[in-house]
């Protein structure tokens, strides 16, 4: 089965997943606001789907983790990320397997500079 040819059935059994995996991390509250869980959908280079997750506190590493997978030739198919009780689906055509997690360091640093700086009025 090729990427653009994706049954919207195997979708809606990916989200019945993650909603029922969400619900179960739910219970321990203190893991749900020390990290990000990431729940991943790939398709591999043999044409297989493979359904897993990571946690991570850092959302530009947890970027890095799928733009590696990215790079590796797999086709990033859907990506969510829990952070507390948000469920955020993330926009899977925005990795494309070069690592952002420098460029997302420097905004963040130039940012912080900008929020420091006293308002003149």
């Amino acid at each position: 089965m090729s990427a653009g040819l994706i049954p919207l059935a195997h979708f809606q059994a990916i989200d019945q997943t993650f909603l029922t995996l969400s619900k179960s991390k739910q219970i321990n509250n203190e893991l749900i606001d020390l990290a990000m869980i990431y729940f991943i959908t790939t398709l591999d280079q043999q044409s297989n789907f493979r359904h897993f997750h990571f946690d991570h506190a850092e959302l530009e590493a947890g970027f890095d983790v799928l733009n590696r997978i990215v790079a590796q030739g797999d086709v990033l198919v859907k990506a969510i990320v829990i952070d507390g009780k948000s469920i955020i689906h993330l926009p899977v055509e925005a990795f494309d397997g070069q690592s952002c997690q420098s460029a997302i360091n420097a905004l963040e640093r130039e940012w912080s500079k900008l929020l420091d700086r006293p308002i003149n009025k």
